[in-house]
Parts: C-alpha cells; sequence; structure tokens
C-alpha cells in the first residue's frame, strides 16, 4: 500500500469492528481520520488515532451534514470517506421480527445512499475516494442472512451506478466485500 500521508479520511461506524481496523491501518500509512459512529466511546477511539469523531446516525441526513460540517472545519478537505457503518441480524424470514429487517436495510443501504450524497460534493474537489463496505452476501442469499444479504446487495448495486455517474468527476468510488470477519 501506498503512503495515505497527508490524506484525510472519514471512517463511518469507526468506533468498532472493520470501520476501527480500517481508520488503524489508514492511520499507520500516515492518514488523517475522522471516525463516526452512534457510540460515544468514538471519541476515545479518535484520540488514540489523533483523529477527530463525531457522533452520527448515518440514517439521518442533517446528522451525516453535521459530522461533514465538523470534519471539513478540522480537516479543511476529504480525500475518501470509508462508509463502514451497518449492521447485521440473523434469522429466518419468518421469525426474525421485520422492524429488525427493515432496520438492517434502512440502516446497511438507506445509510449509503444518505452518507454518499452528502460527501460527493466534498470529494469531487479532491477526486477523491468513496468505499462502501458491502459483503460476499451481496452475491448469493443464504438461509436466515435475507434481509442482510439483500442490504448488501443494494449496496453493491448503488455503488455500482455511483462509479459511472462519477466517472467523469474523477471521484473513485468502490465497494468492499468481505467473508466473515471477528
Amino acid at each position: 500500500m501506498g503512503s495515505f500521508s497527508g490524506k484525510h479520511w472519514i471512517i463511518t461506524g469507526g468506533g468498532s469492528g472493520m470501520g476501527l481496523a480500517s481508520a488503524r491501518l489508514l492511520h499507520s500509512l500516515g492518514a488523517t481520520v475522522a471516525l463516526w459512529d452512534m457510540n460515544p466511546s468514538v471519541a476515545d477511539r479518535a484520540a488514540e488515532l489523533e483523529g477527530s469523531s463525531s457522533i452520527v446516525d448515518v440514517t439521518q441526513p442533517d446528522a451525516v451534514a453535521s459530522a461533514l460540517s465538523a470534519t471539513l472545519a478540522a480537516f479543511g478537505k476529504v480525500d475518501g470517506v470509508l462508509h463502514a457503518a451497518g449492521i447485521m441480524k440473523t434469522g429466518l424470514v419468518e421469525t426474525l421480527d421485520a422492524a429488525s429487517q427493515a432496520r438492517m436495510i434502512t440502516i446497511n443501504l438507506g445509510g449509503s445512499a444518505v452518507v454518499a450524497h452528502a460527501v460527493i460534493p466534498a470529494l469531487k474537489p479532491t477526486r477523491g475516494s468513496l468505499v462502501l463496505f458491502g459483503s460476499v452476501a451481496a452475491f448469493y442469499g443464504t438461509p436466515e442472512f435475507a434481509a442482510y444479504a439483500a442490504s448488501k446487495a443494494g449496496v453493491l448495486s448503488f455503488a455500482q451506478a455511483l462509479r459511472i455517474e462519477l466517472e467523469d468527476a474523477g471521484v473513485h468510488v468502490g465497494v468492499f466485500c468481505p467473508h466473515f470477519v471477528k
């Protein structure tokens, strides 16, 4: 991997899990990071990485816009956004409550749309990158993962469309589809 020295990245879901692991990697490569998460402990994680933090629900456009404003005030620019915020709850469709299924779709797919809408204008001047977290579940639905797989398949299709929409603007759009992780 190349150097990210002088680059400023936002990591949603940055307070734990794959978001935090990604933030640590970017920081180790020289990036300045802004961690966005719903959990207030995100401030402690950001301090460990000499970055900034915002407590934000990625499904709320006003909250995302406010976090972006705070990040731009701290950094002056954004070179990349890694959107890792998401949830997973498993169970058969008939036994997993409908509210949990809808919440997964709202956070995983809807949150991707909200974050992308907010950050694209900030990424255009830097010809930056937007990386959305998908899942291998996007490629093949398995029992007990129906709503999760549907949400991540939506993220994959959303990223594919964005890649084409933003090609002329020079904004890189990627989607990361990991398998099971700790």
